[in-house]
């Protein structure tokens, strides 16, 4: 859930619960039914955008690892306006003409704040599974789980108050993306990337919470220079895997060149008449 959602349910929240507390003692069943549908409806608003957040940044950097788009924020708009509904139809009691404007403008509003879905790119993995012999099903889970997690670092290298230590987590999640490109085209390398897909990234998700978690950026003291260091060299780490892929992309087909030659010679050798 990015930092915009949250905000945004906490402040739903706040103006929902004193009015649900009040309709409670009030015993107006009606009118609490109405206000808990539309809780309900937020926050299930929020879970979709954080789904239009991972799915947008996925595609942002070419990376096509969902079997189908979703539009995460169209139906977010829809819900909201929904939400408005049962406010205003059940709490309230707002005439038809009043429930349909107000929730027209919710739903205007909400477009205007989340804007719209980000149309992905092709979707590479079948065809490139297909031509690898992988199972397109097992990469993209793999891929999937890869992605929620580069997703979740960006969101937290965001709320980052130290700009060298933002700009150098950004390195790593932008690196990052261009591996899981990578590994999408060729599927084949998901067997030699465990270390990339769950050591790697698991250590800079913990790395940039645990930073966060500083109640002040000054306690990191003079560990500051070694964390921007470790950051870097991070970075380098996740492009230097990704050339080592491809290089054992071309030894493997040198080979297997190298095999298929020695049948073929073996093929051509003369046999020795017999007797």
């Amino acid at each position: 859930m990015s930092m915009l959602s949250r905000w945004l349910f906490g402040l739903t929240m706040a103006s929902l619960t004193p009015a649900l507390f009040l309709q409670l003692i009030a015993g107006t069943g009606q009118a609490v039914l109405g206000l808990l549908g539309a809780m309900g409806l937020y926050y299930l608003c929020i879970l979709l955008m954080g789904r239009a957040d991972a799915q947008d940044a996925a595609a942002e950097h070419g990376v096509h690892i969902r079997r189908k788009f979703l539009p995460y924020r169209l139906a977010t708009i829809f819900l909201t306006g929904l939400s408005v509904v049962s406010i205003s139809g059940l709490a309230t009691a707002d005439s038809l003409t009043t429930t349909i404007i107000q929730a027209l403008l919710a739903s205007f509003g909400m477009r205007l704040m989340i804007g719209k879905d980000m149309a992905p790119g092709p979707d590479r993995l079948e065809e490139s599974a297909a031509r690898l012999g992988v199972s397109a099903k097992r990469a993209r889970a793999q891929l999937r789980d890869a992605s929620d997690k580069i997703q979740h670092i960006s969101e937290l290298a965001r709320v980052q108050k130290d700009p060298a230590i933002k700009a150098r987590l950004d390195e790593a999640v932008d690196e990052a993306w261009v591996m899981l490109a990578y590994l999408e085209d060729n599927p084949d390398q998901l067997a030699h990337a465990r270390h990339f897909l769950i050591t790697y990234l698991d250590a800079i998700e913990r790395l940039a919470r645990d930073i966060n978690g500083l109640s002040k950026q000054e306690d990191l003291g003079a560990k500051r220079d070694q964390l921007l260091h470790l950051l870097v060299q991070t970075r380098e780490a996740l492009a230097r895997d990704r050339a080592a892929f491809a290089e054992r992309q071309r030894i493997d087909l040198e080979v297997s060149m190298t095999w298929l030659g020695q049948i073929l010679t073996e093929h051509r050798r003369p046999t020795s008449p017999k007797g």
